[in-house]
């Protein structure tokens, strides 16, 4: 049984991601489909099983009109909260699946925020978690609690085979951040202290691994890259950086992603008998329209199972 599986933070699934507009130009009751080369129906062109998004940032009742085709069945996880932190405005997340699932779950045991970061779907020989962990920048203790929880729920998980992705707001190699390169203009001596690159949230990634889950991407691109322009496996860049225009697009672009300075944070970690057939960055979805939809790019992971 052949598996191939989407994870990207859609920075706001209102935003560019089903058509050129933003938020503020979408009614809020309006039915959403992918309309022609947008984000979403490129996206759609890879004909994955599974497709997790994080940071939706939209409440239950409208993510009722957010569609993609007949072939999906969707399930959102809305933030709970008020204020800057409600559905519409801060986290959530979603998945569309062409496998019906015969258990949904919203919650684990030990992180009791209602923030909308987890879905857990249980399918017949697998199961598929889809997070969006908290950033440290803002959730510190609150992401300490989330990584204390993770660690205990996939620990005694009794499934054979898991699928645990999503952005994982972690850089937790040398390589998979651009000021590591030595050859790049970008390299800093000192990386104590930088949110995303904590030695509490890379401990978390090695603790994962030693629960015997595999890095999908590394396992398929065993690579090492003298600078960060040659590595594929980046899937956030800095939005905040100055627009070019792109000249292969004819779309302005902001030059940390189109020079590739970006960070390694969203992962498809496996653990099971299974036979890894690809996985790879498609950098430019999200990348269609000017301002970009999304500062992170999607990650594809196809798998085989083995029993």
């Amino acid at each position: 049984m052949s598996i191939k599986i989407i994870t990207w933070n859609v920075n706001g699934i209102r935003s560019r991601v089903f058509n050129d507009r933003s938020s503020t130009k979408i009614k809020k009751d309006s039915n959403i489909i992918p309309e022609d080369n947008s984000s979403m129906m490129n996206l759609l062109k890879y004909n994955a099983d599974i497709i997790c998004l994080q940071e939706t940032r939209i409440d239950s009742i409208d993510s009722n009109n957010i569609n993609l085709n007949k072939q999906y069945y969707k399930y959102f996880n809305s933030s709970k909260l008020d204020g800057a932190r409600g559905p519409n405005r801060y986290s959530g997340t979603a998945v569309y699946t062409k496998i019906i699932p015969n258990k949904i779950q919203y919650s684990i045991e030990g992180y009791d925020i209602e923030d909308g970061r987890i879905i857990i779907l249980y399918f017949d020989k697998f199961i598929v978690i889809n997070v969006y962990t908290p950033n440290s920048g803002t959730n510190f203790e609150n992401r300490l609690i989330w990584q204390e929880a993770f660690l205990k729920f996939l620990n005694n998980l009794e499934y054979k085979l898991v699928i645990f992705c999503g952005d994982m707001n972690v850089a937790y190699r040398p390589d998979d951040i651009h000021f590591n390169y030595k050859n790049s203009s970008t390299f800093k001596k000192n990386t104590d202290g930088i949110v995303g690159y904590l030695p509490e949230e890379r401990d978390f990634i090695s603790k994962l691994l030693k629960l015997n889950y595999k890095d999908s991407y590394l396992e398929v691109n065993k690579c090492l890259y003298k600078d960060p322009i040659d590595f594929k496996g980046f899937t956030w860049w800095d939005p905040r950086s100055k627009k070019i225009n792109n000249e292969e697009t004819g779309i302005d672009i902001g030059i940390m992603r189109y020079k590739n300075i970006g960070w390694r944070i969203d992962y498809i970690f496996i653990k099971g008998d299974i036979k890894l057939l690809d996985s790879k960055v498609l950098k430019n979805i999200g990348e269609e329209y000017s301002p970009q939809g999304s500062d992170h790019a999607p990650l594809l992971t196809e798998f085989l199972i083995i029993n």
